[in-house]
C-alpha cells in the first residue's frame, strides 16, 4: 500500500464510519491531484464509497441492510467544507435534536454564511438559508464567555 493511501485510510478509520469527506480533508498530505487519485481507487477497491461529486464516506454497515447513507448532518459538513462556508442547524432541526419540540422537520435546514440554495447529495436535499447573523461580523469575540 503506497504512503499516501495509508494515510488517507488512517485518517478516515480514525474518523470512523459514517464520515462524510472531501479531497479537501487530506490536501496536507500532498497535491489535489495525488489525493483524488487515491480516493479513486479507494473507492475502485470497496473501502470507501462516493455519494456525491467530490463527496466520499466511509460507510456503516448493518448486518442485514448491508451500507447504510449517510446521515444529514455528515453530509451537510462536508458540503460546508466543499464549498467553504459556515453552516448550522436552522431552529427547528436544534429543537428537535435537544428535545425541546417533538416535531420532526419535513425538509433539513441549515443557516449559512454563504448563498441560499438547494442540493441534492446521496438521495437527500440540503437546504442552506443565507443568514446575516453568521457572518463574522456580527460575532465579536467580547461576547463570548470567557
Amino acid at each position: 500500500m503506497p504512503a499516501l493511501t495509508a494515510k488517507v485510510m488512517k485518517r478516515i478509520r480514525a474518523k470512523g464510519r459514517g464520515w462524510v469527506f472531501t479531497p479537501k480533508d487530506f490536501i496536507d498530505f500532498g497535491t489535489r491531484g495525488a489525493v483524488d487519485v487515491t480516493l479513486s481507487r479507494l473507492m475502485q477497491t470497496g473501502a470507501i464509497r462516493r455519494v456525491g461529486r467530490g463527496l466520499y464516506d466511509y460507510p456503516k454497515h448493518h448486518a442485514k441492510l448491508g451500507a447504510l447513507s449517510p446521515d444529514s448532518d455528515s453530509l451537510a459538513n462536508a458540503v460546508s467544507v466543499q464549498s467553504g462556508v459556515k453552516i448550522f442547524p436552522s431552529g427547528a432541526v436544534s429543537a428537535n435534536s435537544l428535545g425541546l419540540s417533538t416535531q420532526v422537520p419535513a425538509r433539513i435546514t441549515y443557516a449559512t454564511s454563504g448563498p441560499t440554495r438547494i442540493k441534492k447529495v446521496a438521495g437527500r436535499t440540503i437546504a442552506d438559508r443565507k443568514s446575516t447573523r453568521l457572518n463574522s461580523s456580527h460575532v465579536s469575540e467580547s461576547r463570548m464567555p470567557s
